[in-house]
């Protein structure tokens, strides 16, 4: 969760959010989706068998990321009818 706290300026009459406010907001959220993604991928060791190689774990890095994009596709309303991507695949097919 992120507080803002918003100053007022009764001579300007508008309310208004600092350059220093906002740059803090900036690295704090940075700094939560790194280790949002470190303890993502800190979950996803634990769950690998212990002999799994370097290329296993590239792997499945890279399928999670793939995911992740993938439902972020979806949160913003990219997606496609079932029409649509039966016209798309008509131009491979």
């Amino acid at each position: 969760m992120v507080k803002v706290a918003i100053e007022q300026d009764e001579n300007a009459g508008f309310a208004y959010i600092s350059l220093i406010t906002i740059k803090h907001l900036m690295k704090g959220l940075i700094m939560q989706a790194h280790m949002t993604e470190k303890c993502e991928a800190a979950k996803l060791l634990a769950q690998l068998p212990e002999d799994s190689t370097l290329e296993d774990i590239q792997y499945h890095l890279y399928v999670l990321e793939k995911i992740k994009h993938g439902q972020a596709d979806v949160a913003m309303g990219k997606t496609y009818t079932q029409t649509e991507v039966g016209a798309k695949l008509q131009k491979w097919l």
